[in-house]
């Protein structure tokens, strides 16, 4: 401690450069202060006003969609409720945008950007509403092929990359206006410790000093006064806890005169919740006092008389006096320091939480390549936990599907820095959590921290097995779709060219039986009988194998079918037979289903017709035409399932036949028994495979078949739809048919 000099000289000298440099410390000291303060409210400030641009960006990128979202279901359906979404999507945009420009003036590069975004969002919007206003006049195929172009899309995805640049920006000119701040934060809290030892020393020579000579009091004053301008509250506690001394600045940020304060327990100013330990705590500091921040470690409050908390650091300091040791508290308010980390912390949360709803499984490693945390799709994704992977190499979790050679030279590299990153790396293995063989697409980049060398490396991970799936099947699909079109094309080339010669052969055949049949000899007769029957046949066969190819080669675009008004027409064309029969044909009600209507009158009338057909001899056919909705079992499906069942009381077949009986040429029945060319059920089936459907049958030899198509009331309006319903659809169908 300080102790006062004997000779008054020498202590006036001693108490004069004290002050002089006291003065200059807190001039210094409150000039740094003034300076990191004003830093942090304008980072605070810029932090505040870039996080509000992100959220008004997102708003502006929320009605985007949600004008995509009534523009799609508006096309879609012509239904006008469908564009509520758009219309609030289109009158949000504005507000979004003024908020903006408030937000940005007086940043050059920003307005340009908001320019930028506010052009390209007119452009998307206009695209939009030229896409809707086809739909409303009506030409539907016009604003389904607007929507097919890929334009609005273009157009749309430009204006989340315009947002997302500008995002990017804002949060890299909060990180690098806070890079800064910690050094400076640095140098004032060493710049204040070092005050706080020299107001320690002093305060302890000016006490010293008055108490041995009046001009010391003097330099006392002077003391009091450098304690009175200090930036920070100082407090002087005797050893039995009471206030002894409270500077201007303590009043100010605690609201107690201190008059009221001097005299009072220090237990005044400490919050209710720690207020009845305090006094041990103080007690044991005073059994060994020494320089040293209070409460290390943990989050102090002061309470000010109001009953308010503020968060403050205080630095304790023993001050040996001629009346004892006093214990000296610098208090500093740390409001707004603190109100930064809390929105530090509070955007570390928000990040952390956007990390766990990325669906794609995510690993942080450090450079060992151990295993820093996961994200909760890493986790679910892979059955594992976080107590069986953290701290663990990659290479050790789960069953060695993660040991790849490949996999630990690329992470390898990273981590070394001579591979900056790596996308695409695809590995395929059998993966147990996963139940057999998996394919992942990897990749991994180092986390970037300001002004250091990262210490983690982010892992991405992409299971594309089902992606890879559906591209080979779509590839064999397309092969065997070639394939189709191309034998289709060849039946129907080769049955229309066989017409010419058959039509010949009909024709002489005629002749040689009219004009000469007296003359012929009775086998002669039955020679050329015979051969015009084969040439019936024969045309037959080359019609049905025509109608077999025109289910692809001449097929129609799907529209809602009215399936009763086309049943009526097909038994209005069976009339002849169904007199001839002495049957009858009785007809349900049928609903309205998207469908080729020339086809699936083909599909009604083959199948009314054979149930006439083999009918039992001496037994008049009886046929029921009926159907019923089938409502869908999956979640995800929107449309149900039409099932057609059309039930006789013929001949029935042995179900060991059902597959037989759908295939080309393929008869249960010899060619003199029922006339036919066994082409009828296989066109059947090719109408209703084209319909996305399928058809069954059940049967009882001697009591009768019944013929069971199950078809989407719906089609897709586009191909790419096509491809992402076909196996949901054809699931619901086999649920359907109970298959």
């Amino acid at each position: 401690m300080i102790r006062g000099s004997a000779h008054v000289k020498a202590t006036e000298r001693s108490l004069g450069v004290a002050l002089g440099l006291a003065t200059l410390a807190v001039l210094a000291l409150t000039a740094l202060a003034f300076r990191t303060t004003d830093d942090f409210a304008r980072s605070a400030d810029m932090a505040a006003r870039a996080m509000e641009v992100r959220g008004v960006l997102a708003d502006v990128l929320t009605s985007m969609e949600q004008g995509e979202t009534g523009e799609r279901g508006f096309v879609i359906s012509g239904d006008e409720r469908f564009l509520e979404p758009f219309n609030v999507g289109v009158g949000n945009i504005p507000v979004s945008l003024a908020r903006l420009q408030i937000l940005v003036r007086g940043d050059a590069e920003a307005e340009a950007s908001l320019h930028e975004l506010t052009a390209l969002i007119d452009r998307a919007f206009d695209f939009q509403r030229g896409v809707i206003e086809a739909r409303r006049n009506g030409v539907a195929a016009e604003a389904a092929a607007l929507v097919m172009s890929g334009q609005g899309k273009l157009r749309s995805d430009a204006v989340r990359a315009q947002i997302s640049t500008m995002r990017d920006r804002q949060r890299g000119r909060v990180q690098e206006r806070l890079a800064g701040l910690p050094s400076r934060h640095r140098t004032v809290l060493g710049a204040l410790a070092g005050f706080t030892v020299l107001t320690l020393v002093l305060v302890g020579a000016v006490y010293l000093a008055l108490r041995r000579d009046t001009r010391v009091r003097r330099a006392e004053r002077k003391f009091r006064g450098l304690v009175e301008c200090a930036p920070d509250g100082i407090i002087l506690v005797d050893a039995h806890g009471r206030i002894t001394l409270a500077n201007a600045r303590t009043e100010a940020l605690l609201g107690y005169g201190r008059n009221e304060l001097v005299g009072q327990l220090i237990e005044i100013l400490v919050p209710e919740g720690v207020r009845a330990r305090h006094p041990r705590l103080r007690t044991s500091y005073a059994t060994s006092p020494r320089t040293r921040p209070m409460g290390a470690g943990l989050s102090l409050f002061a309470r000010r008389k109001d009953g308010s908390e503020m968060p403050v650091e205080i630095s304790l300091s023993p001050l040996e006096t001629e009346e004892g040791v006093l214990t000296c508290a610098v208090v500093r308010d740390v409001t707004e320091r603190w109100c930064a980390d809390l929105a530090l912390r509070e955007a570390r949360e928000a990040a952390d939480s956007i990390v766990e709803t990325i669906r794609e499984p995510l690993v942080v490693l450090d450079t060992e390549l151990r295993v820093v945390r996961a994200n909760e799709a890493f986790y679910r994704r892979f059955g594992e936990t976080p107590a069986r992977i953290e701290r663990r190499r990659l290479s050790e979790i789960g069953a060695g599907e993660w040991c790849v050679p490949g996999l630990q030279g690329q992470l390898a590299q990273v981590v070394a820095g001579t591979l900056a990153e790596f996308h695409d790396l695809e590995i395929e293995r059998e993966w147990m959590s996963l139940g057999g063989l998996r394919t992942m697409r990897l990749g991994a980049r180092p986390i970037q921290r300001a002004g250091a060398r990262s210490a983690h490396i982010l892992l991405a991970i992409e299971d594309v097995t089902e992606h890879k799936r559906a591209v080979q099947f779509l590839l064999e699909r397309e092969t065997l779709e070639r394939a189709n079109r191309e034998l289709q094309e060849f039946t129907y080339v080769a049955s229309h060219d066989l017409q010419e010669p058959l039509r010949k052969i009909q024709a002489f055949g005629d002749r040689l039986g009219k004009g000469y049949a007296a003359s012929l000899p009775s086998e002669a007769a039955d020679f050329v009988e015979r051969m015009q029957n084969a040439a019936t046949r024969m045309r037959r066969l080359i019609d049905d194998l025509l109608a077999f190819s025109r289910v692809t080669t001449r097929a129609q675009s799907f529209a809602p079918v009215d399936l009763g008004v086309v049943a009526r027409e097909v038994l209005t064309d069976l009339e002849v037979r169904i007199e001839q029969s002495g049957g009858r044909v009785e007809l349900g009600a049928l609903p309205t289903i998207d469908a080729d209507a020339s086809q699936v009158r083909q599909l009604l009338q083959n199948l009314v017709a054979n149930a006439l057909k083999f009918h039992r001899p001496e037994v008049p056919p009886v046929v029921a035409v009926r159907a019923r909705l089938l409502e869908p079992k999956r979640r995800e499906a929107s449309f149900p399932l039409c099932q057609i069942e059309i039930e006789d009381n013929g001949i029935g077949f042995e179900e060991k036949y059902l597959d037989r009986i759908f295939t080309i040429f393929q008869r249960l029945h010899g060619r003199n028994a029922f006339e036919g060319t066994g082409l009828g059920l296989a066109i059947c089936r090719k109408i209703v495979e084209r319909h996305r459907g399928f058809i069954t049958a059940r049967s009882v030899v001697g009591s009768g078949s019944t013929f069971i198509v199950t078809l989407p009331t719906r089609q897709p309006d586009d191909l790419g739809k096509e491809r992402e319903t076909h196996e949901g659809i054809a699931d619901e169908l086999h649920a359907a048919d109970g298959r």
